[in-house]
């Protein structure tokens, strides 16, 4: 039985390296056994992001749909979006992946055949050897600590912008995610995890960004700085206070039960 697929890919100046990124997932998904559709969310881009997507858009084998933000809102709001424009597809699997080409498209492939060919509700990946700055990953490990701690969670790597979902449980996960959250990613991957979803970890590699700086423009343009930006420091602070908020509020038995109906549904389509 064929299952169809949707990218979620969101995408902030990426015009240096969004175009052959999505030219090489395409060539990597020509032989998957149903429809591939590219949803792009652009949160306003101002480099040639907008111009790369339209050209790309005749050379792919798979649809490419691309949506822009009302206003730059950051990368949890336009995940959100990219997810929401995802489902809507009507895709039975929806597979999240960010558009600056960090992932290596045969991992990319992986987590897409791992969450059909296992039956698991959720596949995420746990990064290796991580090409991001140092106070990056001091912070990813301090919150995976966290929420360990405050909630129990058995994720390695809770904010990795590569994992796949069943549609019908991403949709039902999503109810539960306050709107233009911060870390959307975050707050499903505890709400998989406190519902008891079937959840699979595939280690995966990780690379520098594509394009002409390693870093992008979103906390600055040097791999390897030391300092770290203050817009970083005032960005971590204000997502710390939505999660906490998030935790306090979390209705886990609501949560179980309107998965557990959406795993019913989808399990009487396949």
């Amino acid at each position: 039985m064929s299952t169809s697929l949707a990218l979620a890919i969101p995408a902030y100046n990426e015009g240096d390296g969004i175009g052959g990124f999505l030219g090489e997932i395409d060539l990597r998904f020509k032989s998957w056994d149903g429809e591939v559709t590219f949803v792009v969310a652009d949160d306003c881009s101002n480099d040639a992001t907008p111009t790369v997507l339209e050209e790309a858009r005749g050379e792919l084998t798979a649809e490419l749909r691309v949506v822009t933000m009302e206003q730059n809102s950051g990368h949890g709001p336009t995940v959100l979006r990219a997810y929401r424009e995802a489902i809507a597809t009507g895709a039975d699997v929806t597979l999240q992946v960010d558009g600056d080409g960090q992932f290596e498209v045969r991992d990319i492939r992986r987590i897409a055949d791992d969450i059909c060919s296992s039956r698991a509700d959720v596949a995420i990946a746990k990064r290796r050897d991580r090409q991001d700055p140092w106070f990056r990953k001091v912070l990813t490990r301090a919150l995976r600590l966290f929420l360990q701690y405050r909630t129990g969670l058995r994720v390695m790597d809770p904010n990795c912008p590569l994992r796949a979902y069943r549609s019908s449980v991403l949709e039902a996960l999503l109810e539960h995610v306050p709107d233009g959250a911060t870390v959307p990613n975050i707050y499903l991957a505890v709400l998989a995890d406190g519902a008891g979803l079937s959840t699979a970890e595939l280690i995966v590699e990780h690379c520098q960004r594509r394009g002409h700086t390693a870093q992008g423009t979103t906390w600055g343009t040097r791999h390897r700085t030391i300092a770290i930006p203050k817009r970083l420091l005032v960005f971590v602070w204000r997502a710390f206070r939505e999660c906490l908020s998030f935790l306090r509020t979390l209705d886990a038995e609501g949560v179980s039960e309107s998965v557990a109906r959406s795993r019913a549904l989808a399990a009487g389509g396949r």
